[in-house]
Order: structure tokens, then C-alpha cells, then sequence
């Protein structure tokens, strides 16, 4: 069985892949996938790249549980040319931040995966990266952590 890290990131994975407007969201991301050291395809606009971060132990707890916190980057890249739409390059990445924070805030325990308080799941910040004007590419790394427990020793086990 994968750890409960995974099983979280595989959670996120699947609740941005949902965004859409068919769903009741703002906007249709292009791709969405797990991290790899690829470039963006010719063909993407939009493309959103799901990135684990650190993972810290918080403490271990009575009965043999350990508490962690999990950093989730959700990077946002862009392909756009203000001419043609015009809109500013941040309206777009404001349009699918909003998006993104109101699927991932709607369950806030990951399926059950996270802490079950309040902040299970918590925005941290969203900061622009690799800008390159030049070539109408920009992104964004929106972050998250997400609170969760396991079996001292055993990842697999909450």
C-alpha cells in the first residue's frame, strides 16, 4: 500500500485535475501531472505541475502516531500574449489561482487522509518564477501544506 504521503499527493493530483468549466470553475487547465524535468509542450497554454515539497515531522504523539507536515507546490505555467485577449498576464494566473484554492479548500482532510480540523489543508503563498516575457512563458508557485498523521514506523497507517 503506498504511504499516506502518497495517497495525499495522489488525492491533490486528482482534485486539480477536476478544474474545469464544465465543473463549475472559471477555467479549463491544459495538463496537469505529477513533477517530471520536462518542458512544456508546444501545444499547452496552460500547464500545472504538482510538486512535493518537504515533509517535516511535527511530533510523535501518545500511542506511537507521528504528525507531519506535508509542503505541496502546485506551479502554474502559462503560455500568453496579452495582445490577443487582452488581459494581463496576472488575470490569468488569478483567474486559475482561485480556481485552484476553491478545489483544494473543498476538503480540507484529503479524503480523510489529513488532519479532520480545520487546518488539514492551509494556503501558504503564491509567488511568481522563471518569468520569460520573451517568450510569453510565465509561472507561478502556489503552496499548500496539509497536516497528517501516521504510525510511528509504519507510513502506510494512520
Amino acid at each position: 500500500m503506498p504511504s499516506i504521503r502518497e495517497q495525499i499527493m495522489a488525492n491533490w493530483l486528482t482534485t486539480v485535475e477536476g478544474i474545469s468549466i464544465a465543473n463549475g470553475y472559471n477555467t479549463d487547465l491544459g495538463h496537469v501531472q505529477r513533477f517530471r524535468a520536462v518542458s512544456m509542450a508546444q501545444e499547452d497554454n496552460i500547464l500545472i505541475e504538482i510538486k512535493q515539497g518537504s515533509d517535516q515531522r511535527d511530533s510523535s504523539g501518545p500511542l506511537g502516531i507521528e504528525s507531519r507536515t506535508l509542503t505541496i507546490h502546485t506551479v502554474l505555467k502559462v503560455r500568453h500574449d496579452p495582445a490577443t485577449d487582452g488581459l494581463s498576464t496576472d488575470t490569468v494566473f488569478n483567474a486559475i489561482e482561485e480556481d485552484l484554492h476553491k478545489a483544494v479548500m473543498a476538503d480540507r482532510s484529503r479524503g480523510g487522509l489529513a488532519e479532520a480540523r480545520d487546518d488539514g489543508t492551509q494556503f501558504q503563498s503564491s509567488e511568481p518564477v522563471d518569468l520569460d516575457e520573451a517568450g510569453g512563458r510565465a509561472a507561478k508557485d502556489v503552496i499548500y501544506t496539509i497536516s497528517y498523521r501516521h504510525v510511528l514506523g509504519d507510513m502506510t497507517t494512520q
